[in-house]
């Protein structure tokens, strides 16, 4: 099975729910669809064109990696939108790394809530 069927990027856009002054934000959720096996996260970036720059989303220490998925389990980080200066659709543009130096492009989510829980949050 590759890594792309192994491991599931997707974003969306929403607020927090328990903060409804929360400005939106870009949410990278990233689901590990082995049934056996866990999978260790160890970079979440955005490359960003404008800038010729890299923007890596766990810099701030909010959700820390190295971040081990286990099998079935999701875990989820976030970026403001006025953090990313973005094309058309920028959703499809972070990229997760693997400790096994796999690389997962992101997909948009659909139909998710404006507002909800972080899945692996504290």
């Amino acid at each position: 099975m590759s890594i792309n069927k192994k491991l599931k990027v997707r974003v969306h856009i929403a607020s927090f729910v328990d903060d409804p002054m929360s400005k939106q934000h870009f949410f990278i959720n990233v689901r590990n669809c082995c049934k056996r096996r866990q999978i260790t996260i160890v970079d979440v970036f955005y490359p960003d064109i404008f800038t010729n720059s890299i923007i890596h989303l766990h810099a701030d220490g909010r959700r820390p990696l190295p971040a081990t998925i286990l099998p079935g389990q999701e875990w989820e980080t976030w970026v403001p939108l006025s953090a990313i200066v973005g094309e058309k659709d920028e959703r499809k543009r972070f990229i997760v790394e693997t400790a096994g130096g796999h690389f997962v492009t992101s997909s948009k989510r659909k139909g998710v809530p404006k507002s909800g829980n972080v899945p692996g949050g504290d």
